[in-house]
């Protein structure tokens, strides 16, 4: 294999991958005594990046209200539409003494009530607020939703919708809690190190020439292998799914080769597919960090 350590596009890998490149690669290292090599300072570096590697595949799951919130806009809906029957049979019935009563409520509750089920969630709680208003400022219109016996439809709406927004309210402040960008800065601590680590070993190879750092190599060499092979059958599918030879429940990818990190390899490279904006940009290869306007752009793109 090569002398060189081949070159990957850091930026294209999802985080599980980087994971388990990271991983491997301390595993490989540690095989073939680092301190013999001259490497295990820039070494130690990387192993002690091991927690924040380790946790890469931990998110956060789904807040514990959200199923409660999706019964409760069920049953939102429900109440809104059920004061809606609930008139319509009585329009229909032409219950004697109500007739007036329903001049006056039916306008008001179509034009707050109606179609909610088409409405986006915010639209539905504003209707209904909208509507508890115009309750509260007419004496006419309580009057009318209490001859109809709408009274228990109206108060339940009212009920699970200041419920619901109590529980977004909520939601919204444990989500503000959570730390913001995190995983960002965790990729891109592990992608410096591993690049601060492959030029380690290069540098020491030209530093100390008595020493062998090729098994290190190409042990190193093939690990990018297989991890360009994933991004290779990725960057595949997605260009037979943008042709439509793959339906969407087949795995696809979002990857690029950068021509500044073509491996030296003697392997075919084709040029990827782009998905999606990289998780980091390429000014990482000299080890540092995602500049300011990159860690915005990405931290946005993860919200």
């Amino acid at each position: 294999m090569s002398n060189l350590i081949y070159k990957i596009s850091f930026s294209y890998l999802r985080k599980e991958e980087i994971k388990t490149l990271a991983s491997r690669v301390i595993t490989i290292v540690e095989k073939h005594d680092p301190e013999n090599l001259k490497i295990n300072e820039i070494f130690d570096l990387l192993v002690e990046l091991q927690p924040q590697i380790e946790s890469l595949d931990l998110g956060y799951i789904a807040h514990p209200v959200s199923e409660t919130l999706n019964e409760l806009r069920k049953q939102r809906i429900a109440f809104a539409q059920g004061l809606i029957n609930q008139m319509g049979m009585i329009e229909k019935g032409k219950l004697t003494g109500m007739e007036e009563s329903l001049k006056v409520a039916k306008p008001i509750v179509l034009q707050h009530l109606q179609s909610l089920s088409k409405y986006s969630n915010t639209k539905v709680y504003q209707n209904i607020n909208s509507f508890a208003r115009a309750y509260m400022l007419s004496l006419p219109l309580q009057t009318a939703i209490e001859t109809l016996k709408l009274t228990s439809y109206f108060d339940n709406l009212l009920n699970v919708n200041q419920t619901i927004e109590s529980h977004n309210s909520n939601r919204t402040q444990d989500y503000s809690e959570r730390e913001k960008g995190e995983t960002v800065r965790k990729i891109a601590e592990i992608v410096a190190s591993l690049r601060n680590l492959f030029k380690e070993i290069e540098v020491s190879k030209v530093k100390n020439q008595e020493l062998d750092y090729k098994p290190l190599v190409d042990e190193l060499n093939q690990e990018i292998v297989l991890t360009k092979a994933i991004l290779k059958a990725r960057s595949t599918n997605n260009k037979k799914k943008a042709e439509g030879l793959i339906d969407d429940n087949e795995v696809v990818v979002d990857i690029d080769n950068d021509e500044s990190e073509v491996p030296s390899e003697p392997e075919t490279t084709e040029v990827m597919t782009r998905m999606f904006p990289a998780v980091m940009k390429e000014n990482m290869v000299n080890g540092g960090v995602l500049d300011e306007l990159d860690l915005k752009k990405t931290v946005a793109m993860n919200s």
